[in-house]
């Protein structure tokens, strides 16, 4: 009886070990990127995230003020390949998707890249996940910035 008690107060542990340990003990992942679309990034054979952001597609297109379509998911594209440039970027994995991305907080020096993107209006806050950059789209979308040039979003 002693032994089988022991064995179910362990399983919980040993298990959190297996779901958690691997993300709660990778390491920071640290490179120049190569910068894939809006919202995904590549360092080494790395295939990268932002955390609590969403980017609009590459071919994806939004409407201006005027109703013009513009290409804002390769502007978004730009933007982030134009932010880290040629810089060494540092991220901090938060968990794995189920593509099997690192889904991480990434930094080039101390600006938080996942921030500014939201902040200039180049991705939205990803709210069923997080709420870290629901005020940042919240200015994006008082200053009328990137995504947020007309009421509304991406078509």
């Amino acid at each position: 009886m002693f032994k089988i008690r022991c064995l179910f107060i362990h399983l919980p542990a040993a298990l959190l070990v297996i779901l958690v340990g691997p993300l709660a003990h990778a390491e920071t992942l640290t490179g120049i990127p190569y910068t894939i679309d809006g919202d995904t990034i590549r360092i080494d054979n790395t295939r990268i995230r932002p955390h609590g952001i969403v980017a609009p597609a590459p071919k994806q297109t939004c409407k201006r003020a005027d109703g013009k379509p513009w290409r804002c998911g390769w502007e978004a594209t730009m933007a982030l390949a134009n932010i880290v440039g040629e810089h060494w970027v540092t991220c901090e994995p938060r968990h794995i998707d189920r593509y099997q991305h690192v889904v991480a907080v990434c930094r080039a020096g101390v600006l938080d890249i996942n921030d500014w993107m939201v902040r200039n209006g180049w991705a939205s806050a990803q709210r069923r996940l997080s709420r870290d950059y629901v005020d940042a789209e919240r200015e994006a979308k008082a200053a009328k910035r990137g995504i947020w040039q007309v009421r509304g979003r991406a078509r």
